[in-house]
């Protein structure tokens, strides 16, 4: 197994480059340690935390039940012990509720798929930060870079074995396996309706259409 440019990039992203890199084996820097809610008044008054980087540190909005759940597996994987971090962070998820720690679990999860240099964790780990409703826009084009990569590669492997009659994984409810081919014409017809749907919101903003 080995790891992805494209999740070194988001764990640059989501973690902060530091001079640190090297130590974690072309990670980077931990996840920042849990930190106690700041009424936002209180907030408002005091300069905002650096990371090394000297890039704002980011806040979570964790309840206390997820913010205890959380820490030992945070804490694990800042020590890059791998296993204890996979234990805790399954035993942590039941716990997890709101959108920013469903984004710590996959922020948890690529650390371990980095460290452990297990593509499939990464991968699940993006597919996490994606779903959690929590990304910040400067990672979204590195998370959707990282499932086309995937998508690339899964393609790939499948023409390279039977072609475009490669049968899905997954069987259709009714109708068996589908072929790579419906499955990248249907990938086409998807991208066109909501490319569609993208270009109606911009056009309801400035009006401007194309020819």
């Amino acid at each position: 197994m080995t790891t992805t440019k494209a999740a070194l990039t988001v764990m640059l992203m989501i973690g902060g480059a530091t001079p640190a890199l090297a130590q974690y084996g072309g990670g980077s820097s931990a996840p920042q340690p849990i930190q106690e809610p700041t009424p936002r008044r209180e907030a408002a008054q005091q300069p905002a935390a650096q990371q090394p980087s000297g890039q704002p540190q980011r806040q979570y909005n964790l309840s206390r039940a997820e913010r205890v759940a959380l820490q030992p597996a945070l804490a694990a994987a800042t020590a890059s012990d791998w296993a204890t971090a996979t234990t805790a962070l399954a035993a942590a998820e039941p716990q997890v509720r709101g959108n920013d720690a469903k984004y710590l679990v996959g922020q948890i999860r690529l650390r371990i798929g980095i460290g452990t240099q297990n593509r499939a964790v990464q991968s699940q780990a993006v597919d996490e930060l994606l779903a959690s409703g929590a990304a910040q826009p400067s990672e979204l084009r590195a998370l959707y870079d990282d499932c086309v990569r995937r998508a690339d590669a899964a393609i790939d492997q499948a023409l390279a074995r039977d072609g475009l009659d490669a049968p899905s994984a997954e069987p259709s409810s009714k109708d068996g396996p589908f072929s790579l081919r419906w499955i990248l014409l249907h990938m086409i017809e998807e991208y066109a309706r909501h490319n569609g749907h993208a270009d109606l919101i911009r056009e309801s903003i400035d009006g401007m259409t194309g020819e």
